[in-house]
């Protein structure tokens, strides 16, 4: 059945958007806009194995404003960046933060 783009565009944008959990497990690390000049945060959902989000920057302020209000995080895989040491200290204090391990040398 023929349609034309304006349809399609209509009927997709008119699907609801699944419902966002919130993990019980978190995977942080930084990612590349445009290498070696801007680089954001991605979150992943590490027992669904999909990506929870995107933030705008490597800083700690913004990481623990994320995780703040989101009480059913219970541990977050990082790097061994400062900024997310500190952004989840600051943002999910209850939470176990663990190196994963692509990043034990």
């Amino acid at each position: 059945m023929p349609a034309s783009a304006d349809t399609v565009l209509r009927l997709v944008r008119a699907i609801p958007l699944p419902e966002r959990v919130t993990p019980r497990v978190l995977g942080v690390d930084d990612w590349a806009l445009k290498k070696a000049q801007t680089y954001g945060t991605i979150l992943v959902d590490l027992e669904a194995r999909r990506v929870t989000d995107l933030l705008p920057d490597r800083t700690a302020q913004t990481l623990a404003n994320w995780l703040e209000g989101r009480d059913t995080v219970e541990v977050i895989a990082r790097d061994r960046s400062t900024e997310y040491a500190l952004g989840a200290t600051l943002g999910a204090p209850a939470a176990v933060q663990v190196v994963d391990r692509w990043r034990v040398t």
